[in-house]
């Protein structure tokens, strides 16, 4: 078996299945299968069924997996000595079954091993702290999606709405937390004020999460800030324009993989 992860973009949860664009065939560049504005991963797997008469047929499997974790299985089946004659193909779509009890363990197991990588590169230089801690255990996680989905989404605010409280409580230390157009109010000495801006580039914000504090709404972080590791913290209530999300790192077998 053979397998491939590439980022891609869908629309919808089919695709319009060409035998003559042979992308299928040689599992190069994927062509606009879907429209541009969700992002996916995919992987591969093949399988070759030798028959009777000296005959070869390869069955490949596509699975796109989009960024809520419900996923497309496309199956394609071929003959290696005619392939575009041959190739018959199916589709069908895979809703996420939620698991609380597993989320509850990948804290444990991925989760922990999150903070305390964080925590052990505190005042050192890196430039992708999330992405390099992450990279370690590619084999066992769902890598991120685009740079902006991190996992299953266990608490998720928009500037100026009311706050969850009961998705606060299940925020845990290990937990990726995403930050995009956000804007908070700081106060100064003197009863100053000042805005600072996260998650404006094209690429969101994402940092560790170590700690929630209940009483002051405020979640503690390891990021890296103009490349060294430091410690920090957000208040929701001075998030005055933008969105976060706070994500749980998932195992592939969470999807099936």
């Amino acid at each position: 078996i053979r397998r491939q992860r590439q980022m891609c973009i869908r629309d919808r949860a089919t695709v319009q299945f060409d035998p003559t664009n042979q992308w299928w065939l040689h599992k190069g560049t994927i062509p606009n299968l879907f429209s541009s504005k969700i992002k996916f991963l995919m992987e591969f797997d093949d399988h070759r069924i030798e028959k009777r008469l000296h005959e070869s047929f390869i069955v490949r499997d596509f699975y796109f997996l989009f960024e809520d974790y419900s996923q497309l299985h496309l199956m394609v089946t071929f003959d290696e000595s005619n392939p575009e004659a041959t190739v018959q193909s199916s589709q069908k779509f895979v809703a996420l079954k939620n698991d609380p009890t597993l989320l509850s363990e990948f804290s444990e197991k991925f989760g922990a091993f999150i903070f305390k990588s964080a925590h052990s590169l505190l005042q050192s230089r890196t430039s992708d702290l999330v992405g390099g801690i992450l990279s370690k255990m590619n084999k066992e996680i769902i890598m991120p999606i685009d740079s902006r989905t991190f996992g299953v989404t266990m608490f998720s605010h928009k500037a100026g709405q009311p706050i969850n409280e009961g998705d606060l409580k299940s925020i845990q230390a290990g937990d990726i937390l995403v930050i995009r157009k956000g804007k908070f109010e700081s106060h100064k000495k003197l009863g100053m004020k000042d805005t600072i801006s996260i998650g404006m580039d094209v690429a969101p914000y994402a940092s560790v999460v170590t700690d929630f504090d209940l009483n002051k709404n405020k979640v503690r972080v390891i990021e890296e800030h103009d490349g060294k590791v430091v410690q920090s913290s957000y208040k929701l209530d001075n998030m005055k324009s933008g969105k976060m999300k706070v994500f749980r790192v998932i195992g592939k077998n969470y999807v099936g993989w």
